[in-house]
């Protein structure tokens, strides 16, 4: 879909990782990126909740999750909302066809005053309830005219292992079969997203400047030997895109 001359839906989904807060280095983004080829994107646990005129409103407690944004690229490094400063500064872009095979769906975003509602309402639909979240950050809203849309602005996206055994036994049968279901848990108790299947899949892989990006060339060549490389970009470069 078209906005007049800007995408609003893509089909690379990103996934954001290593914080401002984590000690960043080249080293650190050369063990991570080493680690996401090798034993895939590792799921959060995630605690969400919703703050209303009377209180705290849980939404999600430790729920496995993956997330990925739809903004286009330069949106999510440039715009209002700077992306990777919030989620994290290395960028995995998946094609929204894997992530749709693995269960992935957009989030759907809830109306800040409607959403205490709406959340009480799915106390017995807990699979629907980790995609839910509202449109604005933790601040209460009171009046119409208090617009805050910054987490609408993320277009998220959520992989969410099903809790349900068998039904994910069945999922799992049918996606193996077909070489696209790709969701392990491991023993250190994450789910990771696979991608040693699935190199078709990564559109691109996004450092924040040219030097980091060339300590990590070692180890996507090494990954990608004899396959089709990825759009290897930077920042600066995707300014414009």
């Amino acid at each position: 879909m078209e906005k007049g001359n800007q995408v609003v839906h893509t089909k690379i989904l990103v996934h954001w990782t290593l914080k401002e807060s984590e000690n960043i280095d080249k080293e650190s983004y050369i063990n991570r990126l080493s680690s996401i080829l090798k034993d895939g994107l590792r799921f959060g646990k995630v605690d969400e909740s919703f703050n209303s005129k009377n209180g705290s409103i849980k939404i999600n407690t430790n729920q496995d999750m993956l997330c990925f944004t739809e903004t286009r690229i330069s949106k999510s490094i440039f715009g209002a909302n700077k992306l990777p400063f919030k989620y994290g500064r290395l960028g995995i872009g998946l094609h929204r066809k894997f992530v749709i095979r693995n269960g992935g769906n957009p989030v759907f975003y809830v109306n800040p005053m409607d959403s205490a509602d709406i959340i009480n309402l799915l106390d017995n639909a807990d699979f629907l309830r980790c995609f839910v979240k509202p449109m604005n950050e933790d601040k209460v809203i009171e009046d119409w005219d208090e617009y805050d849309l910054s987490h609408y602005d993320d277009l998220e996206w959520r992989i969410i292992p099903d809790r349900n055994e068998s039904l994910r036994s069945k999922f799992k049968t049918k996606y193996d079969s077909l070489g696209k279901y790709s969701i392990q848990k491991k023993e250190d108790g994450y789910y990771y997203l696979s991608l040693a299947d699935a190199e078709e899949y990564i559109e691109c892989i996004i450092f924040p400047d040219e030097k980091i990006q060339n300590a990590c060339m070692d180890t996507i060549l090494s990954f990608f030997k004899g396959k089709r490389i990825p759009i290897i970009t930077t920042w600066n470069r995707l300014k414009h895109l």
